[in-house]
This record gives structure tokens, sequence and C-alpha cells, in this order.
């Protein structure tokens, strides 16, 4: 019997699967954010400003998964898109989202989407995970593909193209047919 190796594929969650954070909070919560971040930004040296920010991305992530039931899916597809992927690809969901993994769960199970595993992990240590990452922001695909992965990134803003290591998709249609490409 042998043992068949499935490839690895890595999907982000905020701004991929699930609406970006921009979209879920109130724009009163936008708004304290950006006074306060500002009134810190004048008054603080540099070396803390990157802190504070990370701190307050935390504070925001922490608010936006503490509501799972209220974010959105970036698009109506994914749960069957990954469901018929899963079938010939290990699926692991690798976000650096701060947020409650019981919360993440259940964002995912009440969305049904079928992963093999939840990973936290830092933007620039994705690639470690997988052989093909999907993500929402350029400077990790490039990481990833920098280390050998596979990289698609899912942007509404840029128009599809197809480069050597990495393509450049607007909707998940384009990156179910891209993967049924690369993995048959």
């Amino acid at each position: 019997h042998n043992n068949i190796i499935m490839p690895i594929v890595g999907i982000d969650l905020d701004g991929t699967l699930s609406e970006s954070i921009e979209n879920v909070l109130p724009a009163s919560q936008l708004e304290r954010f950006r006074r306060l971040y500002n009134k810190f930004r004048v008054r603080e040296p540099r070396s803390l400003q990157g802190r504070a920010m990370g701190f307050a991305m935390r504070e925001f992530f922490d608010y936006k998964w503490r509501h799972w039931e209220r974010v959105k899916l970036l698009s109506d597809d994914i749960p069957e898109i990954i469901k018929s992927l899963s079938k010939v690809a290990k699926i692991l969901i690798i976000t650096s989202t701060f947020g409650k993994r019981e919360y993440i769960e259940n964002w995912l199970r009440s969305n049904k989407i079928v992963y093999d595993d939840l990973i936290l992990a830092t933007p620039s240590e994705k690639w470690r995970y997988c052989g093909i990452l999907i993500d929402d922001r350029l400077d990790v695909i490039m990481e990833a593909v920098k280390h050998g992965c596979y990289g698609i990134l899912l942007s509404k803003r840029e128009k599809e193209r197809y480069e050597n290591g990495f393509a450049v998709v607007n909707n998940w249609k384009s990156v179910k047919c891209l993967l049924e490409n690369v993995l048959n």
C-alpha cells in the first residue's frame, strides 16, 4: 500500500477567509483607534510606536473574534471550494490573528470550513507550515515564495496575473481553478 503524500495548503484567515478587520469594526471603534494612535504617535518615541501598534491590533482582533458570529465570510463559495480542495490536499488555517482559538474554531465550524489544523503563526513564519500559501498580504506571500512555497495573493485591488512562484487572483473561484491545475 503506497502512502500518497498530500500537498499542504495554508490559508490565511483575516482578509482571506473572513472579511478584513476594517469591515467588522464599527466606524466609532475605528475612529477611537485612530485618535488614540495619533495621540500616541505624537507623544511617544518611535521605539514604542511599533509595540503600541501591536497592542492596538491585539485589542482589535480580540474585539472582532469575541463577536465571531458577526464576522462574515469573504465569499459564500469558500466552504464548498475548500471542501473540494481537502480531497486532494491537507488544509491548514494559518493565522497571525490575535483572538481566542475557540472563537476562531467556532467561526470556522459555523461557516462549515473543512480544515486539518489551525495554526497561529507570525506573518513572516507562515511559510514554514505549508507548500502553498493563500494570503491577502503581498509581503507574506513574497516571504513564502522566497522560502520555496507557491504563493497565491488574494487581492481585489490588483489584476489577476501568474508569475513564477506566485499568482495574484481576485476571488475564490480563481483560487480553485489555479489549485486544481497545480495539484492535478
